[in-house]
């Protein structure tokens, strides 16, 4: 009897992967260091550049999966009577909007050039 060997990727070092390339966004983002490179995020994540280069080409790419990750943590629960729903959109939209993050964001979206940046973040919100 033989076997054959298989290999198979769960997707797990994936995930790993564009978690750690999206935090290390965040990090800069929040840090105030809008104009960052492959290579920064590459130090700080501890992914190989060659490897962001190719699944986020662009600037553009590595702060909409940095937002990606960012609004992913803004979560309401809609449970209840309709004020108590509003309230808990209102509250949860004024800590979102006062994470250093967020504020980062809303300085460099307005003014950025790229119509491919601003097209993900519309399609993000």
């Amino acid at each position: 009897m033989s076997f054959r060997r298989v290999m198979t990727r769960s997707g797990g070092r994936t995930e790993a992967t564009r978690q750690a390339v999206a935090q290390a966004g965040l990090r800069l983002l929040s840090e105030g260091r809008l104009n960052f490179d492959a290579q920064q995020v590459a130090e700080l994540s501890g992914v190989h550049r060659t490897t962001i280069q190719r699944r986020w080409p662009s600037q553009d790419a590595l702060i909409a999966e940095a937002m990606a990750e960012h609004t992913s943590r803004l979560h309401v629960d809609f449970k209840g009577d309709w004020r108590t729903v509003v309230r808990r959109i209102a509250f949860g939209l004024r800590d979102f909007m006062s994470d250093p993050t967020e504020n980062a964001l809303s300085r460099y979206l307005p003014a950025s050039e790229s119509a491919e940046l601003l097209d993900l973040v519309t399609r993000q919100w």
